[in-house]
């Protein structure tokens, strides 16, 4: 009896030169079809033969006639994506790329519109997305989700060829539970992988080609970038797009060359401190994860100023996003006598290794999973991925921040904690990963997809035990 191929919905990338195509032959492999979701909105002509190549089974998102929203459009969108504000809903998109709220609200209403066709359609069965919280994305979550169709966001994890499978927007890891009883073999290897990140002074990340940081300026680069756009603008538009691009690089080129002139510290504080990495301005951790901690200085002064006695908040800004820092905003914290400000460039490990450094304290940085391997305690104010674990704060209330400081303190000055404990986080955190990855070069995309259908399996599998 033959059964039904199913389909899945794979969102990819505004780029249509993506590579998600390639996971089409693995789907079909597997029975199952696959459907392609683009923004089909700036492209140049090597992206349009792309597009004319496989339009039969790509679905793309034409860009909208910016038209201002009546009332009763936005009551009908807020409606269809169950929000409670679209102004909330589309803020990531907002903020991310400077967008007016009526353009955004034009996008959200063609999106909506658009990804409605799709669904009305196609039976789509499962929705796999990368990583982000553009609109697209957040629209297609939206309105799956509603429809109990389940939604994978393909993650990145801190070991070699492993990924982590998120169910919802939030990251939240589901498949976390705390390792209370470790085999011989997964602690011998935590412990040689934890060694050689602390002697390579580097968790395993997934890199491509760098970037030059955003606060170069680069005519060649900024005029190569428009001339696409130029083709369907009005000339207008276009120079007034140019000006603001170059006037955005200086910005960013002025607040990195007084920061780093007369800001920044490149030396570690002679007293016990905590450490605090700053997050990149505009990551989807903070403006829609955590978007109450959106103003980060507000944040470490609240931090700074309930201190224990004796002690100090070192602060490091993101190195991808020296100039958007204000010089305003850094000299505010600067200000403090409880705050150090640390070059961005200074090494993370060589702050966690260092004799005075009491632990991390984090919104859901990444650095919490570095600061377990030098045996540092963790105190999350969001939700580092839903990973709980003994000397791991989760949630904590800003209120309690002194208290939990306080203990922490305390703790480090009687003796450094067991390192058993946290050889058994680290391995709770490998043990909630898949065997694969899509942000190395060399993408085995048949071990990728097969850990998608995996936790596919496990989804239905929680949906049946729920009834």
């Amino acid at each position: 009896m033959n059964h039904p191929r199913k389909t899945v919905l794979i969102v990819g990338d505004k780029n249509p030169l993506s590579d998600w195509y390639k996971y089409e032959k693995v789907f079909n492999k597997n029975g199952w079809n696959t459907i392609i979701l683009f923004y089909y909105w700036n492209y140049d002509e090597e992206s349009q033969e792309i597009v004319d190549q496989y339009r039969k089974r790509f679905v793309f998102c034409q860009p909208p006639k910016l038209k201002k929203p009546k009332d009763e459009d936005i009551a009908l969108i807020e409606k269809k994506l169950n929000s409670t504000s679209v102004k909330s809903f589309t803020f990531t998109e907002a903020f991310l790329y400077r967008k007016k709220t009526s353009e955004v609200l034009c996008e959200t209403k063609k999106i909506v519109d658009d990804i409605e066709g799709v669904l009305q359609k196609e039976q789509i069965d499962l929705v796999v997305q990368g990583q982000g919280a553009g609109l697209l994305r957040r629209v297609v979550y939206s309105l799956t989700t509603q429809r109990n169709i389940p939604n994978i966001y393909l993650g990145i994890s801190w070991f070699k060829n492993r990924m982590f499978l998120h169910e919802n927007e939030m990251n939240i890891v589901s498949e976390y539970v705390p390792v209370m009883k470790i085999q011989k073999q997964m602690y011998q290897f935590i412990e040689s992988y934890a060694d050689n990140a602390i002697q390579k002074k580097e968790v395993y990340k997934y890199r491509f080609k760098e970037k030059n940081d955003i606060s170069e300026i680069n005519g060649k680069k900024i005029l190569k970038s428009t001339w696409a756009k130029m083709k369907h603008k009005s000339v207008y538009k276009s120079f007034i797009l140019k000006k603001k691009r170059v006037s955005k690089s200086f910005r960013q080129f002025k607040n990195k060359a007084i920061n780093t002139g007369f800001l920044y510290r490149n030396v570690l504080p002679n007293k016990p401190f905590f450490y605090f990495p700053m997050h990149y301005t505009r990551d989807s951790q903070i403006t829609l994860r955590e978007q109450n901690f959106l103003r980060q200085e507000t944040v470490i002064e609240y931090i700074a100023n309930n201190l224990p006695y004796g002690t100090i908040l070192l602060v490091k800004p993101h190195p991808h996003a020296q100039g958007e820092y204000a010089v305003k905003e850094m000299l505010f914290l600067v200000r403090n006598e409880n705050i150090q400000l640390l070059t961005p460039k200074f090494s993370t490990h060589n702050i966690l290794k260092n004799k005075d450094c009491l632990g991390t304290i984090i919104i859901n940085s990444s650095a919490g999973f570095e600061s377990l391997l030098y045996k540092r305690p963790v105190i999350s104010i969001g939700t580092f991925y839903g990973i709980y674990y003994p000397k791991v704060i989760v949630n904590s209330d800003l209120k309690s921040i002194s208290a939990y400081l306080k203990e922490i303190m305390m703790q480090m000055k009687s003796g450094e904690i067991p390192k058993q404990e946290y050889i058994k986080a680290l391995a709770s955190i490998y043990e909630a990963t898949y065997p694969g990855s899509v942000y190395t070069k060399n993408i085995d995309y048949e071990v990728v997809v097969n850990s998608i259908l995996d936790k596919y399996k496990n989804i239905n599998q929680q949906y049946a035990a729920r009834g």
